[in-house]
Parts: structure tokens; sequence; C-alpha cells
């Protein structure tokens, strides 16, 4: 993803974690704790987004992974 296309893309509410209507973590390194999850609260963050945890994509890199879901800002 090159610097100018991505700032022309993200939106405002979710800043440069955002490309496109996809919110993007990427996790650095292999290893990591069995149960290592993300936690997707409302805005008021008070009610869990399961539904959107569950949709979930995974994208293997060499050195981490790309957790990328469906995201509208």
């Amino acid at each position: 993803m090159s610097e100018t296309s991505s700032s022309q893309q993200r939106t405002e509410s979710c800043g440069p974690a955002c490309e496109g209507e996809s919110l993007i973590v990427e996790v650095l390194g292999r290893e990591h704790p069995e149960g290592h999850t993300f936690r997707i609260f409302d805005e008021a963050n008070a009610e869990q987004q399961e539904g959107l945890e569950n949709r979930v994509a995974l994208e293997d890199l060499d050195d981490s992974v790309l957790h990328v879901w469906p995201w509208q800002g």
C-alpha cells in the first residue's frame, strides 16, 4: 500500500488503521499465546460487536499477520 493511495482512502474516524472500508491490524511476530484475539466494541465502548469480530480475514505475511475486518467510517 503506498502512502499516497492509502491517505486518500482513509476515513477520519478510523485514521491510518483503515484502508477503504477495512479496519486493518498488523500483529508483529508469529508465536503468540493460544487464544490471542481482538475484541471490537461500539462507539460508546458498551457493546461487544461479536458479529463483526467473526468476519475477520487473516493474511499471513513473512513475520506478521494482518487481521482485516469490513469497516465503514
